[in-house]
Parts: C-alpha cells; structure tokens; sequence
C-alpha cells in the first residue's frame, strides 16, 4: 500500500499540502500521509470544499524515511566529515 500525500496550487499563495487536520498549509513538513483507503475520500472532499480556493488538487507519491533511520544516517555523515 502506498502513501500519499495531497497538493494542490492555492490561488493566494501557492503550492500547499493537504494536513492531518483537512487544512492546507504551506509547510511541506506538515503535509498529512494517507494510505489508499482515505486517499480517494480526501480528494474528493478537497476538490468539493476548495474549490474556489485552490487548483490542480491531486495526489503524490511520499518516500518516508523513519525517524531512527535519518538520525542514523546523519551521524554517520558527521562522522566522515569528522575524519
């Protein structure tokens, strides 16, 4: 199962994502992840609802990397650069 996130092009401001509380906001690290299951209901509901707020709402693909493995590859950076 993929996840996804929603985006679309707000007309006052530009790119936004779709959060975890059907708001948009222009910081990507707050975007909602939707699994396939709530992915089609919460397009929908964007497209109805925003309409005249925002355009070309759609889905995208989300590549997480888990918190424990970032911080894992972070230290090995540090500690390449350290030598």
């Amino acid at each position: 199962m993929a996840e996804r996130s929603i985006t679309a092009n707000r007309l006052t401001d530009g790119v936004v994502w779709l959060d975890s509380n059907d708001e948009w906001t222009d910081r990507l690290k707050a975007a909602g992840v939707l699994d396939d299951d709530a992915l089609q209901s919460a397009l929908e509901k964007g497209r109805n609802r925003d309409r005249d707020v925002a355009i070309d709402i759609r889905d995208i693909p989300v590549d997480l990397v888990p918190h424990a493995r970032r911080e894992r590859l972070i230290s090995c950076q540090s500690a390449k650069e350290r030598t």
